[in-house]
């Protein structure tokens, strides 16, 4: 039952708390010193408008300083026409700086179509002790690609009515078998490059857990609202569900007929597959 899980959760993090090591403990590290990439790879929106950082990062168990070199390439994207990386190296980590360093790199908007994400490769050479990347036969992190979404594509404005047909799965003891629902559903653009559903299950939570007090009321009191951004003909949203937990949206347009097909899931793992078509 959903109140069970509320309960249950709110339990298990009294205990992870009640359990959690104290922060003033210290562990020391015992490896070899390494330069790697903060993350394996970062998608921005070509007009972000401001630099973007990508941060590396030093560990050392003897608490030294360090360099190392980078360099960037990409075959889709030209530097100094399509971006430029503001950062000259080699990079340099000490304790003053807390071992972390960013490449600063600015992209540029073409303001024209050209098509997806394209990428721009960062590599770790040259480091003053240890290695690249973590230890092993991978380096993993030695290398980071910056994915640079065209933000110039066609897109469509998805406000409106809609019809809906939506199929879907409870993990919950009430409602075990699979649910098809016909129903009716707006969307409404915000006014800043995002959009709000009026009822993200589109009918499912209130066929699921009407026992649970998802009435018509309290859907029509907004609590089954879910914002989504809309990029190109992909739509997508993450946003709270009144049982505590987190949702998922994720979902094409069709932009020449409208009609929107995305799929969503709880942190329960319910799940369902919605088609949107204009009404």
């Amino acid at each position: 039952m959903k109140i069970n899980n509320i309960i249950l959760f709110g339990l298990l993090a009294t205990l992870l708390v009640a359990c959690s090591k104290d922060f003033n403990e210290v562990t020391s590290y015992e490896g070899d010193d390494a330069f790697y990439f903060g993350s394996e790879s970062t998608t921005v929106l070509e007009n972000v408008g401001e630099v973007v950082s990508i941060p590396v990062v030093f560990t050392t168990k003897n608490g030294g300083s360090g360099t190392v070199s980078f360099s960037s390439s990409s075959d889709e994207l030209t530097e100094g026409v399509d971006y430029n990386v503001l950062t000259t190296g080699p990079l340099s980590f000490d304790i003053d700086n807390d071992f972390t360093s960013s490449i600063m790199v600015e992209l540029i908007d073409n303001e024209e179509f050209t098509g997806g994400a394209k990428p721009i490769t960062f590599t770790l050479s040259s480091p003053s002790s240890g290695d690249v990347g973590f230890s092993g036969p991978d380096n993993l992190r030695s290398s980071t690609t910056l994915l640079v979404q065209d933000d110039d594509c066609p897109s469509r404005d998805i406000a409106g009515s809609y019809t809906t047909n939506t199929t879907g799965t409870s993990t919950d003891g009430c409602c075990p078998d699979p649910v098809t629902v016909s129903d009716v559903v707006s969307i409404v653009d915000n006014g800043d490059d995002t959009y709000t559903i009026f009822d993200w299950s589109v009918g499912l939570y209130g066929a699921w857990y009407d026992i649970y007090g998802v009435t018509p009321d309290f859907v029509a009191a907004g609590n089954l609202n879910g914002i989504v951004s809309v990029i190109c003909d992909e739509i997508s949203g993450s946003f709270g569900e009144p049982f505590g937990q987190n949702v998922d949206l994720n979902g094409t347009i069709d932009l020449d007929t409208g009609v929107i097909t995305y799929t969503w899931i709880n942190g329960f793992d319910d799940t369902a597959t919605v088609t949107l078509t204009p009404q």
